[in-house]
């Protein structure tokens, strides 16, 4: 019995590490944590809401997964799934702007044709156009190189070297200034960011890393790697027009009011590997004959560990055996002894009696 609770309370382990193994890692998708907060709208903000049903939101086709146009022509994306949350938490739906690209974006924002902007990086000559909700999504900013390309430790390696940029990026804003050493190559894209580093006209590309975690799902880009992580992210806030106060404390309620589950689910979404392939990865394998063996050689342990116990257990009980069963055939033999032998006393008795009287 104790062999067999021990065995299910290895397979239970067992099986916790193998969920463990392949879960997620969250702190490289760059999830914010949040405190939970519950939500719920007043009188007065549903009656603001009544009154203000055609919400303008501002979009612009960035880079996968961050936000782009899927083959049905509809906008998708982790900014996307943000703004369902939200404004399904408002009950109001939105209608959707499209600008070329983020510079005229901010033009309709200074014209006043749009209201929202679903996602703004804090930036001090912003503040003056927009309200800015707190921020709700934040990309680490990595260096991608040829997977044959020498080891570097960061941004301080790439001194002289040709590195590709988009403009606007936050890394195109930041890094010409922090390391005027760098040469800059702006690109209109990850793909053509990436095309450049493949083709050796530039020596890395920096992106976040989540669009790099997404174009690997589509493995047309095997002799690609993350070589080193920046200090930079890119940090992502709603931008509400000026004169929509109310709307911005509701988002910022509304970001509050998100689990961590819901961010988890979205950037897992868009992010986290799934190939139909995956068993033939080493990766699934090295994690598996780990496994198998740690199991298999812990339940050897426990079943050498019972046996030998239960050896003890008999070594130990057999000389109390070989005391006691002799004993049961010594008494019976007995028996039959005692009975003739009291009989002759009795019958001593008797005789002795009898020839007294007389």
């Amino acid at each position: 019995m104790l062999f067999f609770r021990w065995k299910w309370g290895i397979v239970t382990t067992v099986f916790l590490l193998t969920v463990l193994a392949f879960s997620p890692a969250v702190a490289q998708t760059g999830q914010l944590a949040s405190s939970v907060a519950p939500f719920s709208i007043s009188g007065t903000e549903r009656a603001w809401l009544d009154a203000h049903e055609d919400v303008r939101v501002g979009l612009w086709v960035d880079t996968p997964p961050i936000l782009f146009r899927g083959e049905d022509g509809q906008f998708q994306g982790i900014i996307v799934d943000y703004l369902d949350v939200i404004f399904g938490k408002l009950g109001v739906k939105p209608r959707p702007l499209q600008a070329s690209s983020f510079t005229a974006l901010w033009e309709l924002v200074k014209a006043g044709e749009v209201d929202v902007v679903a996602a703004v990086v804090h930036c001090p000559d912003r503040a003056g156009d927009m309200l800015m909700s707190k921020t709700y999504l934040s990309l680490p900013i990595v260096v991608v190189t040829r997977t044959d390309y020498p080891f570097i430790a960061g941004l301080d390696d790439l001194g002289g070297k040709i590195v590709a940029m988009e403009p606007g990026h936050v890394a195109h804003s930041r890094i010409p200034g922090d390391y005027p050493e760098i040469k800059v190559l702006p690109v209109g894209g990850a793909k053509m960011g990436l095309q450049a580093v493949r083709s050796g006209r530039a020596d890395a590309y920096v992106v976040s890393e989540a669009v790099i975690s997404y174009l690997a799902r589509t493995g047309k880009f095997p002799d690609i790697r993350i070589a080193a992580f920046t200090e930079y992210s890119c940090r992502l806030s709603v931008g509400v027009r000026k004169d929509w106060p109310v709307l911005k404390r509701m988002i910022d309620r509304a970001l509050s009011s998100m689990t961590d589950q819901e961010r988890r689910a979205i950037l897992d979404h868009w992010t986290v590997f799934r190939d139909e392939r995956w068993v033939e990865r080493p990766y699934f394998w090295r994690i598996t004959f780990t496994i198998l063996f740690v199991a298999v050689t812990l339940i050897g342990l426990v079943s050498f560990w019972n046996r030998r116990l239960a050896s003890e257990i008999r070594l130990r009980e057999k000389p109390r055996r070989n005391f006691v069963v002799p004993m049961k055939p010594t008494r019976w033999s007995l028996s039959p002894r005692i009975s003739s032998l009291s009989g002759s006393i009795i019958q001593g008795m008797c005789g002795c009696s009898t020839g007294r009287g007389r």
